[in-house]
């Protein structure tokens, strides 16, 4: 069991590997919880308790949906911790000009923006899928990490679009 836990190390410290999940039986998964190092217990989303008989499909539609759930709870946590941010004067921007105006000023460190192109609102006409494209462009151009958000209604208080800033302009966020 060492030699995998090792192996998987390896892999996710290689691959930059942000979750794991685990399955396997009721005898198993105890096992691998107690000998996982730290860093690698930290990736691990769930622990799946699994039959050694399941087939393949079983066990990646289970690991699917765990990811799914891991993902809009991430999603969740990111969106209210950068709408919070903004509302407090803090390190968050929100809505297309405001974070149109801080992605131009180099400050977003993570732009937020509404998988759903339909919930991204513009003004003058533009449309959704245009509005993306550009703030994604003006993003990989300052080096900002792009989320999509796939529930659509936690950026729609917003317009689709908020953004985690590196810092502040001027002791406001711009």
């Amino acid at each position: 069991m060492k030699d995998v836990i090792d192996a998987l190390d390896d892999i996710v410290r290689a691959e930059s590997l942000r979750r794991v999940v685990f399955a396997g039986d009721e005898v198993v998964v105890p096992l691998v919880r107690d000998q996982l190092p730290k860093a690698l217990a930290d990736t691990v989303v769930d622990f799946i308790k699994m039959d050694a008989s399941a087939g393949d499909r079983e066990v990646v539609e289970r690991t699917l949906d765990v990811g799914r759930r891991a993902d809009a709870c991430e999603d969740t946590e990111d969106v209210e911790r950068v709408l919070g941010a903004q509302r407090s004067g803090g390190l968050g921007a929100a809505g297309l000009e405001e974070t149109r105006v801080s992605l131009v000023n180099g400050q977003v460190r993570e732009l937020l923006l509404s998988a759903d192109e339909n919930a991204i609102a513009g003004a003058n006409g533009q449309a959704g899928a245009e509005i993306a494209e550009a703030l994604v462009h003006q993003a990989y151009a300052t080096s900002a990490r792009v989320r999509f958000i796939d529930d659509p209604s936690l950026l729609a208080p917003v317009g689709g679009v908020a953004a985690l800033l590196r810092f502040r302009v001027g002791g406001i966020a711009a």
